[in-house]
């Protein structure tokens, strides 16, 4: 029903108890699905030619979550895989399995932007924090001299990832150079 109220140009006739979908519409949907599978004739989808299922991990670890919240991110994964089977803890398995189908999915489609992945970051945070603690923990455990120094390692994670977000942020922070070249020729 809500979508017969939201989109009422997606069925047949203006009144409200008819469901049949239009023909024209269920088109228009078979045509924008085969533009998103495909790079012939759609010129924006050139970009992802040649893009293999790696790509979007190294956007991911350069500029989506930078190298300290990525590197924490891929020790989470992993041992969100493994610890459950170990600890006998199985809710880790949901965060993992949630960003196995997060990544999977949009790493094999065609469009592989960083955006689609943003789902699955809260998970990965969770499964990093949780995977750093835990390491740290351990080796303390076998080095109770070390132990000072990898009490800080989910800290020094955290900063590294508020200070690279900072970093990449700055570039908001000041006016396009197409916009202050403009001014300057103004001037």
């Amino acid at each position: 029903i809500a979508v017969r109220i939201a989109l009422p140009y997606a069925f047949l006739g203006p009144s409200p108890l008819s469901f049949r979908l239009d023909p024209r519409y269920l088109d228009d949907l078979k045509r924008l699905a085969a533009l998103g599978k495909s790079l012939a004739g759609f010129p924006p989808a050139l970009q992802w030619a040649g893009r293999t299922v790696f790509f979007p991990f190294r956007n991911f670890f350069l500029w989506g979550a930078a190298p300290f919240f990525g590197l924490a991110a891929l020790a989470g994964a992993v041992w969100g895989l493994i610890a459950p089977w170990k600890r006998k803890t199985w809710g880790l398995l949901i965060l993992s399995a949630h960003v196995l189908v997060v990544f999977g999915y949009h790493a094999t489609s065609m469009t592989k932007n960083i955006r689609y992945f943003y789902p699955a970051y809260p998970a990965l945070a969770v499964l990093g924090g949780l995977a750093l603690v835990s390491f740290s923990a351990r080796l303390r455990a076998k080095r109770p001299s070390a132990g000072r120094i990898l009490r800080f390692l989910p800290a020094a994670a955290l900063a590294g990832a508020f200070f690279c977000g900072l970093a990449f942020s700055s570039i908001y922070r000041r006016p396009h150079s197409r916009v202050a070249a403009s001014r300057w020729i103004y001037e």
